[in-house]
Formats: structure tokens, C-alpha cells, sequence
């Protein structure tokens, strides 16, 4: 008996192994069919045919089409099933089992007989004809089947049966063992997933109570430390009753207090004018001899740098201590770090004035760029607006993540110009910016940048920076030392400037005229560059620091009408240009306003000639390539999108800043960003500097622009410009003998408006006659004739100028 079980299950075997070797035959064959093999079908069948298996292979897949149509492909399926039966269940009875899973594989072949159309591109395919179940579904589908039961009837009947024997196939106990694994398996997921939301849910409640008894102690904190301020308070003003009253000329610099400010404003320049002399004792304590880079002029002599009792003293509320707790923030951030299988230590933590930075050191293995990507779920973790994270910080091997504080301070200008950074700086033009997320004061040095590119949307702080930049220039630099030049389209921006004695000019606020001012900077651009070379220096600082001797004027031309223009100055100021809305300028005029930021930005450094430029709308149309490209240094107020931010500095982060100064600072020459609180300059701060410094001195404006921007008209070009430009205009015109604005606009290289005013210059000087329409202007003087005079010894050709032209240097058109 055992051995005629042996003999059983070694039977079994061997047909299992037979089943599944046919249905690898059976997969190739079917699976590679092509009717063309088949002489039967073809007259020439392909030699050697192409089916995987061969002739017989072809010759196989043919008889299961022609048998069971489409259905043949489910033969490897039944194959494989047979064998595993056979292999698997080597006792027991396995006919049943074989008979359904025929019985299935059957209904489910003949299936597609009812859905004809379907399978219309498979039935051309294996050109089998309109037998879409082959012969035997022909049989017994349209020859039975559809003819007494409709194809309704026959299309539930064969579902039926293929459910039924599917059923059948792996029994009824099996499906309800899978049933209830299944449902075991939901069952367990979902109450792992309660108990997970219930631990976080424990968790952020205890998170919460601990928030609210830190929140309980600080404001306990903050009501004593109010009380004792209070108190001495009181004991300060009981020991000042109980002193003599002082000399008003011993009266302290310092202000003590900011409520009586508005009381002492209305008196102020009375005050600054009893006070001038005892600020000019104690110049060199409140400023450094060695800010002092230029020889004082003659008309300034007596001028004194504003001192620092004219900013608003130190709040307390800005001066005191940020209450942060670091050691619950800090738990909290590595817990949630670890939740999403991230190992960190933090070793480090700055406190600065909005923010404060988290030092994370990750373990051996994990990439930064997974914790730059959770920046979302650390705000969550936090309640945090916002959370940047800084992976990694330059010259450490750590990630910084920056979260801001609960209460902001505001960092007052007076508090950087107080500060030892400011007192030790060597800077020629030194920035006052803010401090960054250490605390440390940021001071930046004008003309090593040697430009300045600001951005950011409106509101988030670009004016007041601004005011603070000119504020600290204004208080390190002497008229003779720094000249400005201020651009404000909005009119309003920059009007308590007026009629310092800083200014190249009035401050420009016609779009329209600002590119006759650029132009001069230009010029002048072109001037120092003589100037330099005929002296034998390189830079602004060789110049002004070369020992003036008076075989320089060895230089100077002899003739008695040149020599005051040829004279060599003993310093040369620098000049900086603000310019505070690009894009309004840029919609005036941008390919003039383009080309002259772009030559001043690639020429003018080591002329002493810098530029701070200020935009809202940080778009590629204002902020353009050839911009960017020459405008290293640059800053980031906050912004709506990340697209902004890479227009500004090439990296994002900006679109995460908080608003009212928080900024992002990128020095030149570094790839990398710092944070950073812009300094807070108030608009009665910058009207009593303003104020002090006019009390000493006037305006003193270059005339010869100043009468070219107040001239009205919308006049864009320079008498240099004209000249040189309408030269070529008529030399063009001789040579092509057409008059038209597009002719000159491209044989000149300029712009169409440019192009027109040309034209119309020379339809006022009697060269060319009016416009018509699409034809070109008539030429109304003889060219040739003109020209011929000219080459003979006469001089250039006339406009209508009887004046003598000096021969000058022409300004390259893009």
C-alpha cells in the first residue's frame, strides 16, 4: 500500500513538471504566433518561421486558435494551475479541482463572444476570422447557447459559471480563512493607528501645559523686572532733586528720555547752534580721526560730522534680554526629526534679534537635504510661522534651523553706531545693515562691493533700510569726502534730503531725467580715468592718498583759458548713486537706464563711483541679467514666491522671512546668504541730521547737469551726445540718401525715441523736411557739397551752431 502511494505521488510529480514545461512552450508559441508561418493560410510561409518555438510552436499556437479562439491565450494559464495542483497536492483527489479550474478557464474563453466588436482588432491580428471564441465557442455560444437563451441569458449563465468554479477552485473554507485574515489585518492597522494618535495627541497636551507655565513665568519675570525699573526709577529722580541744577552748557549729550523728544524738536536748530561749539571740542570722541580720508575744503573747515546724541537713546524694551526657551524648543526639534528617522544632537544655539538659530549636528549617514525638505513639519511641531533651514552653515558641519521668537526687538541704528564694530571700522564707505542671526553687528564697506542690489515686496522693509544706509553714510562722511546722487520716482521717499550739501543735484524725481544723470556719472566716470592717468594711479585711493606735490602742474596746459579746467584737485569725492524704484525707471526708459547702470556697474569701481539700487518688483524684466551679473552684493526683504527669491539671489529662502526688516544678505564674492535684522532709522532721526548737517552748509550743485534736468522738455540727450550723433546721422544719410528713423535706429544702434529726436533735430536745423507718412523725409541741403567744404579745411559741418566744438569723447550705444 505505501508503495503504490509512492508510485501515486511520484506520477503526480512528473506530471506537474510536464504541465509546466508545456506551459513555458505554450507562453512562447502563443505569445509569438504569427499566422504568416502557416502555409496552410499563407501560400509562402516565412522560412524560417518566426515564432519562438519554431514549426511546431506555430503549428501549436494554430490549433488553440482555431479551437478556442481568443481563449487560447488562458491555456498557459491553466498549464501552470494544473501543475502547481500536481506538485502541491500530492495525496488526495485533484480531478475536481482540474475539472473546475477547466470549467472556469472555459466560461471565461468564451466570454468574449458576446462583445463581437471588441475584439475585432484581435480577431484580424491572429486572422482567425468572425470565430472570436475559435470553433468549439462557434458550437457552443451562437449554435446553443445565444439561440435558446439570448445573449443575456448566455452572458449570465457563463459568469455564472466562472464565479461558481472559481469558488469551487479554492474553496469556500480558504476564501473564509483569507476573509478573516484579512479583516484581522485592517483590524490591527487601524488600532496601531489610534494608539499612535492618541501618544501625540498625550504628547502635544503635555507640550502645551509646559508652554503655558514657561508663558507663567516669563510674564512673572516681566512684572519684576518692570517693578525694579520702576523703583529705580524713582530713586534716580529723587537723587536728581536732591543735586544743584546744571549749567545749560553743562548740560549732559545724552538724551535721557524719548517722551520729551516731540517738546524739544521745535527748538532744535536753536539748540544745535548754541551747542555747535562744544560738538566741535568733542568731534574726536564721538567720531574717529581716522574716518577722515580727504582734505577739508575751504568752505568747510568748521564742518563737524553729526554726532550720535541726534539718534533716539536705547529702549529698554529693545535693550533687555530675549526670553527664549531653548531646551524645550530644542527637545522639540529632535523629536521630530527622530519621528521621520532622523538621529540629531543639537550643539549650539544663537539668540539673535527676530530669530533664533538651532546648531543640529545629524548622525554619520543621514543626507541635510532630508531635513531641509521637513522645514513644514518642524513649524508644525513648533506653532511657527516660519522655520528656515540653513543646510548646512557655511564653515560648520552643522544644519542651522532659525525660528522666530515670540517677541522681535528691534534693532535701533543708534545701537550699531555705539557699538565697537562701528568705532573700529577701516571702511571708506561704510553700510549700516543690521545685526545677523548671532546678535553681531553687519557694517559693509560700500566700495568694496562696490554695488549694492536691494529687493523685496512692498512693506517688507527695503525704505528703511535705505534711510539707514544713507543715515550711516551721512554721519561717517564729509561733503568733501561723499557726493550723492538720489533718484526717487515716488517723489516722497527721499524729499527730507533736499539741499544737503552732499548732493551732485536736487534729488531726481522725473523717470524721464534720470538717464541725463546717469550720463553724467558717466562723464565724469570718463574724467577720473584721465585724471588718473595723467597723475600715474590706478584707484580713487592712490589718488587721494598720493603726496601732492607742485611739479603736477607740469601737467597742466599753459594756455591761460584751459588752466583752471586742466588743473589736477588734490581728492576727488566719492560719489554714490541711490536709486530707489528700478522699475519705474524701467518702464520710463529701460534700454537707456539698462545700458548706463550696466557701464557704470562694469567701469566705475575704481573711480569711486557706487550705486544702490532698490526695486518691489523683483522681476527678470527689472532686475535683468546684465544687472545681476555686475551687482554682487545684494539684499532680500520678504517676497510672495520662490521665484522671486531666485531673481534676487539665485537661491531661495526670502518667501520664508518674516516682514519689518528681516532680511537675507549675500556679501560679494560668497555664494551663501546670512540672515539678518535690518537697523530701524526713524523719520525724526533722519530730519534732525539732516537737519545739523545743513545748519553747516549748503548745497553746492554741479550746474551744468542741474540746468540740463530743470530745463523743461523731455530732452534725453547730452550736447556731447548731440554732436557726435548727429555727425553720424547726417554721414549716413549722405551715404545712403534716405532720411528715415528706422534707417538710423539700425544703422546707429540706439533706440527708436533716440532715433526720432535725432530726426527731429535735423528737420529743426533745415537738413531734412517734415514727415511723410510711410515715405522717407526729403533731404533739403546738399550733403556732398557740405561734406566737400569740410575735407577742404573748413569746419565741421554746420547746424545752425556758428560755435566752435570741442573734439570729446562719445558714449558707446548698445
Amino acid at each position: 500500500m505505501a508503495g503504490k502511494n509512492d508510485t501515486e505521488k511520484s506520477l503526480r510529480c512528473m506530471w506537474g513538471v510536464l504541465l509546466l514545461i508545456l506551459f513555458v512552450f505554450s507562453v512562447l508559441s502563443i505569445f509569438s504566433y504569427n499566422w504568416k508561418d502557416i502555409s496552410f493560410l499563407h501560400a509562402d510561409g516565412q522560412t524560417p518561421p518566426s515564432n519562438l518555438i519554431g514549426l511546431v510552436g506555430a503549428w501549436l499556437s494554430f490549433l488553440l486558435f482555431s479551437l478556442f479562439g481568443v481563449g487560447a491565450y488562458l491555456t498557459p494559464v491553466w498549464c501552470l494551475v494544473c501543475g502547481i495542483i500536481f506538485i502541491v497536492h500530492r495525496e488526495g483527489r485533484v480531478w475536481p479541482r482540474i475539472t473546475w479550474c477547466s470549467a472556469m478557464l472555459l466560461a471565461l474563453g468564451l466570454i468574449p463572444e458576446l462583445y463581437p466588436d471588441q475584439w475585432a482588432p484581435v480577431r484580424t491580428h491572429l486572422n482567425i476570422g468572425d470565430a472570436t471564441s475559435g470553433f468549439l465557442g462557434t458550437i457552443l455560444m451562437k449554435g446553443f447557447l445565444i439561440k435558446w437563451l439570448s445573449p443575456v441569458g448566455t452572458g449570465i449563465m457563463t459568469w455564472s459559471v466562472f464565479i461558481v468554479s472559481l469558488i469551487m477552485l479554492v474553496e469556500m473554507r480558504n476564501m473564509a480563512k483569507l476573509s478573516l485574515s484579512f479583516a484581522a489585518a485592517i483590524a490591527s492597522f487601524k488600532e496601531k493607528t489610534n494608539e499612535f494618535i492618541n501618544s501625540r495627541q498625550d504628547r502635544r497636551q503635555l507640550i502645551d501645559k509646559e508652554n503655558r507655565d514657561i508663558e507663567k513665568r516669563r510674564k512673572q519675570l516681566e512684572e519684576s523686572i518692570r517693578k525694579e525699573e520702576i523703583r529705580r526709577q524713582h530713586l534716580r529722580q529723587e537723587e536728581v532733586k536732591s543735586r544743584p541744577a546744571p549749567e545749560p552748557k553743562q548740560a549732559p549729550v545724552q538724551e535721557p528720555a524719548t517722551a520729551s523728544a516731540p517738546a524739544e524738536e521745535s527748538g532744535f536748530l536753536k539748540a544745535a547752534k548754541e551747542l555747535l561749539p562744544k560738538k566741535m571740542m568733542q568731534a574726536k570722541k564721538e567720531k574717529p580721526a581716522e574716518r577722515e580720508v580727504a582734505a577739508p575744503r575751504e568752505d568747510l573747515s568748521g564742518y563737524q560730522l553729526p554726532p550720535i546724541s541726534l539718534l533716539d537713546s536705547i529702549q529698554l524694551s529693545s535693550g533687555k534680554e530675549i526670553t527664549v526657551d531653548t531646551g524645550l524648543t530644542s527637545k522639540i526639534l529632535v523629536e521630530t526629526l527622530k519621528e521621520f528617522g532622523i538621529e540629531t544632537e543639537v550643539t549650539n544655539v544663537e539668540k539673535g534679534p527676530v530669530v533664533t538659530r538651532y546648531e543640529l549636528l545629524p548622525a554619520p549617514g543621514i543626507r541635510v537635504e532630508r531635513i531641509a525638505s521637513l522645514a513644514n513639519n518642524l513649524a508644525l511641531s513648533l506653532k511657527a510661522t516660519n522655520v528656515r533651514v540653513q543646510a548646512p552653515i557655511p564653515g560648520k558641519g552643522v544644519v542651522g534651523i532659525e525660528v522666530p521668537n515670540a517677541t522681535a526687538k528691534t534693532v535701533g541704528i543708534r545701537e550699531i553706531i555705539e557699538g565697537e564694530k562701528w568705532d573700529t571700522n577701516r571702511a571708506k564707505l561704510p553700510l549700516v545693515l543690521g545685526k545677523n542671526v548671532g546678535g553681531e553687528d553687519i557694517i559693509a564697506d560700500l566700495a568694496d562691493m562696490p554695488h549694492l542690489l536691494i529687493a523685496g515686496a512692498t512693506g517688507a522693509g527695503k525704505t528703511v533700510c535705505m534711510n539707514s544706509v544713507l543715515a550711516g553714510l551721512l554721519m561717517a562722511r564729509r561733503p568733501d569726502e561723499m557726493r550723492l546722487l538720489l533718484v526717487d520716482p515716488k517723489i516722497v521717499e527721499f524729499s527730507v534730503y533736499a539741499n544737503l550739501p552732499h548732493l551732485v543735484v536736487p534729488v531726481i524725481t522725473n523717470p524721464k531725467k534720470v538717464a541725463i544723470g546717469l550720463r553724467w556719472a558717466i562723464n565724469e566716470m570718463e574724467k577720473r580715468y584721465k585724471l588718473f592717468a595723467r597723475v600715474g594711479v590706478r584707484n580713487i585711493e592712490g589718488f587721494n592718498n598720493r603726496p601732492v606735490v607742485k611739479q603736477e602742474d607740469m601737467f597742466a596746459t599753459q594756455n591761460t583759458g584751459a588752466e583752471k579746467e586742466n588743473k589736477i584737485p588734490a581728492r576727488v569725492p566719492y560719489i554714490v548713486i541711490v536709486i530707489d524704484e528700478l522699475a519705474d525707471l524701467m518702464l520710463a526708459d529701460q534700454a537707456e537706464i539698462e545700458n548706463c547702470v550696466a557701464r557704470l556697474a562694469q567701469l566705475s569701481r575704481a573711480v569711486g563711483i557706487h550705486m544702490i539700487l532698490s526695486t518691489q518688483r523683483p522681476s527678470v524684466n527689472v532686475i535683468t541679467g546684465t544687472i545681476k551679473a555686475n551687482f554682487p552684493a545684494r539684499i532680500a526683504f520678504q517676497v510672495a514666491q520662490k521665484v522671486d527669491s531666485r531673481t534676487i539671489l539665485d537661491a531661495i529662502g526670502a518667501e520664508k522671512l518674516l516682514g519689518r526688516g528681516d532680511m537675507l544678505y549675500q556679501p560679494p564674492g560668497s555664494s551663501k546668504v546670512v540672515r539678518a535684522q535690518g537697523a530701524m532709522t526713524t523719520d525724526d532721526e533722519i530730519k534732525r541730521i539732516v537737519a545739523f548737517i545743513k545748519e553747516q552748509a549748503g548745497p553746492e550743485f554741479e550746474m551744468e547737469i542741474h540746468e540740463k534736468i530743470e530745463k523743461p522738455g523731455n530732452t534725453t540727450m547730452s550736447d556731447e551726445e548731440d554732436d557726435d550723433l548727429l555727425t553720424q546721422a547726417t554721414e549716413i544719410i549722405r551715404e545712403t540718401q534716405r532720411a528715415s528713423t528706422s534707417s538710423l535706429q539700425r544703422r546707429l544702434r540706439i533706440g527708436y525715441t533716440r532715433a526720432a529726436r535725432i530726426m527731429d533735430i535735423l528737420e529743426e536745423r533745415g537738413i531734412v523736411g517734415p514727415p511723410r507718412g510711410s515715405d522717407p523725409r526729403e533731404i533739403l541741403i546738399d550733403l556732398d557739397s557740405n561734406m566737400s567744404q569740410n575735407a577742404a579745411g573748413n569746419d565741421d559741418l554746420d547746424f545752425g551752431n556758428n560755435q566752435e566744438q570741442e573734439d570729446k569723447p562719445t558714449e558707446t550705444e548698445e
